[in-house]
């Protein structure tokens, strides 16, 4: 009798695992990325950044909708499980936004971002990478893409939709974003076609900023 008990305790431990998805459900719950499994991560294989070039035109406007001056409050690095070994490792980060530059977002809102990469990434041989950079606290400027229904990313036959986390993404590896990091303005000269490698602070660089969005 004990061991009926023991074994219908068993499979209905296991059919309420089933049922409620508790075994792989990950850190997140979601709605539309059917088969997927998102968890925080604390250790991950870092990598050589190697940013693509890219022209003032397609960081302005063809891979950034929205551009905001804030602070990021939480940056954590994420492992998105697609299943059969493929895996993604990038970045979850909330920005409270003190202003809005371009775009529809709401000053004083705080929104969540996906980054591109992991965060702490950078090593002795690239520590200008400014993704890598990016920490709890950290000020500065962010050229975003807003999430739609839209916005996903299909690998081994899965779709994950980006609003399921997050309500913006960032493009590529190094060129959306202006930060103040260890006493020092970060950016990729990418983003004025090389013509400036420098700011004495973030001031400088929103005004530049805005000089370039009036040239459009």
């Amino acid at each position: 009798m004990k061991k009926t008990i023991f074994t219908l305790s068993l499979l209905l431990i296991a059919a309420t695992l089933i049922f409620t998805g508790c075994s792989s459900k990950g850190d997140f719950e979601l709605e539309r990325s059917k088969g997927i499994k998102i968890t925080y991560i604390d250790e991950f294989e870092k990598t050589t950044i190697l940013p693509a070039p890219l022209t003032s035109e397609e960081i302005f406007n063809s891979y950034s909708d929205t551009i905001v001056r804030g602070t990021i409050e939480t940056v954590r690095n994420i492992q998105i499980d697609y299943g059969k070994g493929e895996i993604a490792q990038k970045a979850l980060a909330t920005i409270k936004i003190t202003k809005v530059i371009s775009g529809n977002a709401k000053a004083d809102s705080t929104v969540t971002v996906l980054l591109p990469k992991c965060v702490d990434n950078a090593s002795a041989n690239d520590s200008s990478v400014v993704i890598s950079h990016l920490e709890n606290g950290t000020e500065g400027i962010f050229l975003l893409k807003e999430v739609t229904e839209q916005s996903c990313a299909e690998i081994n036959g899965k779709t994950f939709y980006y609003d399921d986390i997050c309500e913006y993404s960032m493009f590529g590896e190094d060129h959306f974003a202006v930060i103040l990091s260890d006493g020092a303005i970060r950016f990729n000269a990418d983003l004025f076609d090389g013509a400036i490698t420098s700011f004495a602070n973030l001031d400088e660089a929103e005004a530049k900023i805005q000089e370039s969005l009036t040239k459009e």
